[in-house]
């Protein structure tokens, strides 16, 4: 044997004891290992399994179609009869569970079979699968609880006193669930608590155990308002993937760092610093209230932020829409209680309007969570920037399984996938015309932040001569202005000033080109016409017509036109007048002191 093959064959060796370690993880990560669970009595949810599988390559025999009620929200019984129990037999007889049949049940009925491991990479629910589990006070018997008490203390550690377990049993001591968060564990091979949260042994492990991966199935879902919405997750997840994830950055914390806020907003902090890192546009919100309608929010790509019942600020805008790919997650106690449509609240919550709105996927809970019981975003984020998908990413972040939190989107779904340097190698795809900006300004960013800001300048500016847009052009204006180049600036700004459509994520955005033309290039005749187009934008809401109304009347009476300016300023005042109060009356003031 000569010296070259001596040599090679212990990398060789090597090389392929590193591949077989790895084939698990691959196949798990795999479409052949996706398994969609669909209900057989809602035609929309076998359509939509089939589109899934379709899109992603996944085998048509992987899709399991039951019958089940299409309610929201169900009973324990109706849960166990009709999700637990038939899904768990599907899976065993399919071969994805590695199970010895045997008669044993739970208290409620749950199959309880001998389990050896499994083949599940990813549980996809299709929309009309039953969303969340009622909590039943009768579970709530001495023996749960104090299976309770020993999962809380496993939880919280040995150190906390008899006291402080059983306060926290009262807190927890409910059998509310995500249908989600449940399923996960149809593998875990033992008698499950009723009440409370239980540890999720993939939760902060960059590289799960073997043990571990057979216990959990990783379960999403793909759900929303409509099937069209759900449909969009799919669609959404492979446009980011085949172009990156294009656009800007938004974190808004909530400014309270006291107890029982900071440990969100240092998952938001977290998340911001990550961002900078990865050279994306930023714009961090640190004010307790979230981010108003007149706040500059186009081109999304990644939002985190928390605390409001419903959608609102920019999300609430007529035709608002998330970038292909989006990331966007808000952290609300009830954020996912539903993904349809309620009743006089066509915005209703945050999980179904953000997937409406098109994100690719987001993050949430049917019921009260608690904070440290909640996806971490903090652990989420990082996870997707390492490259790892959507699944993997959601369930190392999440401590807990059988409790609040539902993962919404594509499994495999991967938006680092591309690097910047593929995205600029794209060419020029029609597809990314009106978002090839966002990709200079990442560009840009990041050779700023290495001190080498004209680099960035030029860059900026070949990329704009090509695929001209209002936050390139705001970008560069701004550079020049600020090197003594107020004619190139103007040069680059007047390509905007005669815009025509506007979507709602760019209202704002041009609202400060405009402003940048005629306060700080002192051009508020050529800045006029793009006042002119926003404000005369088919019920614009008040609150951006408010936040563009004093700068625009500023800018008619600059520009000589007087009559406008009226017109501007008397809206503006309309629009800021106090609600009128009506008088108090007899009875309303007798009630107050008894308040």
């Amino acid at each position: 044997m000569n010296t070259l093959v001596r040599l090679l064959i212990p990398r060789l060796v090597c090389a392929m004891l590193l591949l077989w370690m790895a084939l698990p993880e691959l196949r798990a990560q795999s479409p052949a290992s996706v398994v969609i669970l669909a209900n057989s009595r809602d035609p929309q949810s076998v359509e939509l399994a089939n589109y899934y599988a379709s899109q992603r390559g996944i085998p048509t025999k992987n899709i399991i179609a039951l019958p089940m009620t299409t309610d929201e929200a169900i009973s324990w019984p109706v849960y166990v009869e009709q999700i637990h129990n038939p899904v768990f037999k599907a899976l065993a007889n399919g071969n994805w569970l590695n199970a010895l049949e045997n008669k044993r049940t739970d208290a409620v009925g749950r199959i309880r079979w001998d389990i050896f491991g499994n083949d599940i990479g990813y549980l996809v629910l299709c929309r009309g699968v039953p969303l969340r589990i009622n909590g039943d006070a009768a579970q709530q018997t001495p023996a749960e609880l104090e299976k309770l008490k020993q999962v809380l203390r496993h939880l919280f550690g040995q150190r906390r006193t008899d006291e402080e377990i059983n306060a926290a049993a009262e807190r927890f001591k409910t059998s509310t669930a995500s249908v989600d968060a449940e399923l996960a564990l149809l593998a875990i091979g033992e008698d499950m608590p009723l009440l409370g949260p239980f540890p999720n042994i993939l939760h902060n492990q960059p590289t799960p155990s073997l043990r571990a991966k057979q216990k959990i199935i990783k379960v999403t879902r793909l759900d929303g308002p409509t099937v069209a919405a759900a449909k969009g997750l799919v669609d959404s997840a492979l446009a980011g993937e085949k172009y990156g994830l294009i656009g800007r950055a938004y974190i808004d914390q909530d400014g309270r760092m006291s107890e029982g806020y900071a440990m969100g907003n240092e998952w938001l902090g977290q998340i911001a610093r990550s961002v900078r890192r990865l050279g994306y546009p930023l714009s961090l919100d640190t004010q307790q209230p979230t981010i108003p309608a007149s706040a500059r929010m186009d081109a999304p790509a990644i939002y985190f932020g928390w605390w409001t019942w419903n959608v609102d600020g920019p999300f609430a805008l007529p035709g608002y829409r998330l970038p292909p790919g989006a990331i966007a997650v808000h952290l609300h106690s009830y954020s996912a209680q539903t993904l349809r449509k309620v009743a006089g609240e066509p915005d209703a919550r945050w999980v179904g309007p953000l997937v409406a709105q098109g994100a690719a996927c987001t993050l949430g809970n049917v019921e009260e969570p608690y904070l440290q019981f909640t996806h971490n975003f903090g652990t989420f984020f990082d996870a997707l920037a390492e490259g790892k998908n959507f699944g993997d990413a959601a369930y190392a972040a999440l401590p807990v399984l059988s409790w609040q939190a539902v993962a919404v989107g594509d499994p495999l779904y991967r938006p680092f996938l591309r690097t910047l340097d593929q995205q600029r190698n794209l060419g020029d795809d029609p597809e990314l015309a009106s978002r090839a900006q966002y990709i200079a300004l990442r560009q840009w960013q990041l050779l700023a932040d290495a001190g080498k800001d004209d680099e960035g300048a030029a860059i900026g500016r070949t990329a704009y001569f090509k695929h001209p847009g209002l936050a390139l052009a705001l970008k560069l204006a701004r550079y020049y202005k600020g090197a003594g180049s107020a004619d190139k600036a103007r040069d680059i700004l007047k390509l905007q000033m005669t815009r025509g459509f506007l979507s709602s994520d760019e209202w704002i955005l041009a609202a400060e080109v405009a402003i940048c033309m005629s306060n700080d290039l002192n051009e508020p005749k050529l800045a006029l016409p793009l006042f002119r187009t926003l404000l005369e934008i088919r019920n614009l809401p008040d609150p951006v017509a408010i936040a563009i109304l004093h700068e625009a009347s500023s800018c008619a009476k600059a520009a000589g036109y007087p009559e406008l300016e009226a017109r501007w300023t008397e809206r503006f005042r309309i629009l800021t007048m106090p609600p009128p109060v009506a008088p108090a009356t007899t009875a309303t003031a007798e009630a107050t002191p008894k308040k």
